[in-house]
């Protein structure tokens, strides 16, 4: 591969890679987003996309309590939001794909023996519909989803908790993200990142000073 010519995001061979999946590892936000709003709407709560975006971030059963206060018990948001996700993984089964570049940076990464984690607030059927799609455990043993942390992102838990099963030291790791709650969580962490510019826009994240780089996809990505 010829890299004279471009500008690359540096990053050093064996350096640990802490990444968030959905909007990260896949561009597939949107989705989540219309599922959302459908779900919302038959609850009674009529929502634009943006609304959506701003309002739905965290682990599903956090995001209920915050939407409607005491509304629901534990498991019925348990059950309402495994709903929505199998309606999002009912439309997104057959769009789903890697974000451009991921799987040759992945393999990079792997040979410069950079251990890698997932750190997301996805639930587990999610996770388990990305992975048996995609084929990620040949690069993943390490996967901290939602069922396993008591505090989702913003909190740091996730992003540390991937940290302790690595093995490693959390100021030694590269976060990826693709939002803004993803970032406060990183640096909460004291993790600096690299932001993938699928969901949001670059100005969106103008008061986080350990963000390293922004980029649109993993083609922007160099293991040195």
């Amino acid at each position: 591969m010829d890299v004279s010519n471009r500008n690359y995001l540096k990053i050093p061979a064996g350096t640990p890679l802490l990444f968030d999946m959905d909007g990260t590892l896949i561009d597939n936000m949107m989705v989540h987003h219309r599922a959302w709003q459908q779900l919302l709407a038959e609850l009674g709560l009529h929502l634009t996309l943006q609304e959506v975006k701003q309002a739905v971030w965290g682990k599903n059963e956090d995001i209920f309590e915050r939407i409607f206060p005491g509304r629901f018990t534990a498991e019925e948001a348990r059950m309402l939001g495994e709903g929505k996700e199998r309606k999002y993984i009912e439309v997104y089964r057959d769009q789903i794909k890697m974000v451009e570049g991921l799987e040759h940076f992945l393999c990079a990464a792997s040979d410069a023996r950079c251990p890698m984690a997932i750190a997301t607030a996805a639930p587990r059927i999610c996770v388990d519909f990305v992975f048996e799609s995609l084929t990620l455990s040949r690069f993943f043993s390490v996967v901290v989803h939602a069922d396993q942390v008591v505090r989702s992102k913003p909190h740091p838990d996730p992003y540390l908790k991937a940290a302790e099963l690595l093995g490693v030291r959390p100021e030694d790791c590269i976060v990826f993200e693709d939002a803004p709650v993803g970032i406060r969580a990183s640096e909460a962490a004291r993790m600096p990142s690299y932001v993938l510019l699928t969901t949001h826009s670059e100005e969106e994240f103008s008061d986080f000073p350990g963000i390293l780089g922004f980029a649109t996809d993993f083609r922007s990505f160099l293991i040195e």
